[in-house]
C-alpha cells in the first residue's frame, strides 16, 4: 500500500478552486506570452523514470499485449533447460543488467526476442534475472495510474541502449550514439525543444530532485558525467544553457514545482527529473513509485489540472524482457517496448492504446500545440499523442490517485481540501519534498556508473 502521507501532502500541497472554474484561474510562468495551445491543453508535464521494459511492469496487467503465455527463451548456456518469465519478489532489490544497445542487440536478436539470458552472460544471476516481471498487486501505484490513464502498449525507448542517448533524443529528436557516459564536451550545438520554446516566449522548467546547480559538464568528474543529474538532465552538458542566467534559471530544485502549482505558475511544459527515485536497478519498485504518485496528485489538486497532461514514460528497457519486437523506423531500430501512460482531464481511464510511439511523441505534441517547428524528420514524422486524448468531452473532475488496502481509488477530494488555499500549500511544500523525494545523501552525479 501506498504511505497515505503522499496522498495528504499532494492534497494540501496545491490545493485548488472549485471545479468548473479552476480553468479560468489558472496562471502560468513568467514569459509565456507565446502562441496560444491548440489544444485545450494549456500544461503539460512530463516525466521520464528509467529502465524497466513493458513486460517488466505491466505484461500481466489484462487487456495489453502481454507476455505470452507460453514464453520461454533460451538459456545462456546451451543445453540447459530454456527460462520462462516468473513473477518477481518485489521487496528484493534486483541484480543490474547489462543494457548497452550490444547487449540489447543480442537480446532483440533481429526481432525473434529470445536472446535475453543471453545478452547477460558472465553477470551474476542475471541471465535468469532478466527474464523477471512484476504483477499488477506488486506496482500498486503504477496500477492505480494506469487504471486513471490512457497506457500505451505499442510505446518504445527512441533508440536501443540506456539512459543516456534515450535522454538526450527525448529533447532532441536525435542522439549521439550509445554512449554510457556523458562526453566531456557535452553536447555543444545540438538544438532541443527548449531552443523553440524559448524562441516563441513560451513558458518552460526542468524541476529536478535534489538540484545541484554547480554540477554542470564543466565541473562534471567523469563519474558524475555518467550518473545522476548530468545524465539525465542534458541541458546541463549544454554550455549555451548554464552559462546563461536567463536560461540556466529555468532549471530548477523539485521544490519550485510544488511551490509552481501552489501560486498557479506552472510553465506551459515541465519536465520532472528524479535522480535519487529513477527505478533504475538494484533499486525496489515504491522507491519511483511513491514519488511518481506524488508528482500527480499535486497537479490533479492544482488549478492547472482541468487544462493539464501528464506524461511518464521510461527511458530504456534496462535489460528486461520484452516479447514484443521493435519496429524499424526510418530505416533505424527503435529501442526495446517501455511503459508509457497518459493521465489528463481528456484521457478516458482504463484505456489501451496501441499506436506505436516514442519520446518523440511528446516533441511533436509540444511542436503542434504550441505552432513550434520540428527538430528532426523524426519528431515531424512521430505518430500523434494528441490523438489518445478526448478533447469533445468536458474535463473530468479531479480524482486523486491512491492505493488503499484493498487496491481500491481514493474519492474525489473533499471541498475542505479544495479551498485550503494556497498560503497552506506553499508553507507545507518543504515538508512534501522531504517526504516524497528522501535520498538527499546520495549527492547528484555520484551514483554509480549504470546512469
Amino acid at each position: 500500500m501506498i504511505r497515505r502521507g503522499y496522498l495528504l501532502v499532494a492534497a494540501v500541497i496545491a490545493a485548488v478552486v472549485a471545479p468548473g472554474t479552476a480553468a479560468s484561474a489558472t496562471a502560468t510562468a513568467p514569459g509565456s506570452s507565446g502562441h496560444a495551445p491548440s489544444t485545450p491543453i494549456q500544461h503539460l508535464v512530463v516525466m521520464t523514470q528509467d529502465q524497466h521494459s513493458f513486460d517488466n511492469y505491466f505484461g500481466t496487467r489484462p487487456g495489453v499485449d502481454g507476455i505470452p503465455a507460453k514464453a520461454c527463451v533460451p538459456a545462456a548456456d546451451k543445453g540447459k533447460p530454456c527460462i520462462a518469465p516468473f513473477a518477481i519478489d518485489k521487496h528484493q532489490s534486483q541484480v543490474r543488467l547489462r543494457m548497452s544497445a550490444a547487449a540489447e542487440a543480442i537480446a532483440v536478436d533481429g526481432g525473434r526476442m529470445d536472446g535475453f539470458a543471453r545478452a547477460q552472460r558472465g553477470l551474476q544471476a542475471a541471465s535468469a534475472a532478466a527474464m523477471g516481471y512484476y504483477r499488477p498487486e506488486d506496482v500498486p501505484a503504477l496500477t492505480a495510474l494506469a487504471d486513471r490513464a490512457v497506457l500505451f502498449d505499442r510505446w518504445f525507448a527512441s533508440v536501443p541502449g540506456g539512459t543516456i542517448p534515450n535522454r538526450l533524443f527525448g529533447i532532441a529528436a536525435q542522439t549521439k550514439g550509445d554512449v554510457g557516459s556523458v562526453p566531456a564536451a557535452g553536447w555543444a550545438s545540438m538544438p532541443v525543444i527548449f531552443d523553440r520554446l524559448q524562441a516563441a516566449g513560451i513558458s518552460w522548467r526542468i524541476y529536478v530532485q535534489n538540484y545541484e546547480p554547480a554540477l554542470t559538464i564543466k565541473t562534471a568528474s567523469a563519474k558524475a558525467r555518467a550518473g545522476g543529474q548530468i545524465a539525465r538532465v542534458p541541458l546541463l552538458a549544454m554550455p549555451r544553457f548554464t552559462r546563461n542566467p536567463a536560461l540556466s534559471g529555468h532549471i530548477v530544485d523539485m521544490r519550485q514545482y510544488f511551490s509552481d502549482l501552489a501560486q498557479g505558475r506552472l510553465p506551459a511544459v515541465s519536465y520532472v527529473v528524479s535522480t535519487s527515485s529513477t527505478e533504475r536497478l538494484p533499486t525496489t519498485t515504491g522507491s519511483g513509485e511513491n514519488p511518481i504518485t506524488t508528482v500527480v496528485n499535486a497537479l490533479i489538486s492544482s488549478s492547472a489540472w482541468p487544462v493539464s497532461a501528464f506524461v511518464l514514460d521510461y527511458d530504456s528497457a534496462g535489460g528486461w524482457y520484452d516479447h514484443f519486437g521493435p519496429p524499424v523506423v526510418k530505416g533505424a531500430r527503435l529501442g526495446m517496448r517501455v511503459p508509457a501512460m497518459v493521465i489528463s482531464p481528456y484521457a478516458t481511464p482504463h484505456t489501451t492504446n496501441h499506436t506505436t510511439l516514442d519520446a518523440s511523441a511528446v516533441l511533436k505534441f509540444i511542436e503542434g500545440n504550441w505552432h513550434l517547428a520540428p527538430l528532426t524528420s523524426r519528431d515531424r514524422d512521430a505518430g500523434n499523442l494528441a490523438a489518445a486524448l478526448d478533447f469533445r468531452q468536458p474535463p473530468s473532475q479531479p480524482v486523486l490517485v491512491d492505493v488503499a488496502p484493498h487496491g481500491s481509488s481514493v474519492a474525489q477530494p473533499s471541498s475542505i481540501t479544495l479551498y485550503l488555499g494556497y498560503g497552506v500549500a506553499a508553507a507545507v511544500a518543504a515538508l512534501a519534498i522531504g517526504w516524497a523525494f528522501q535520498g538527499r545523501g546520495r549527492r547528484l552525479g555520484l551514483e554509480g556508473t549504470n546512469p
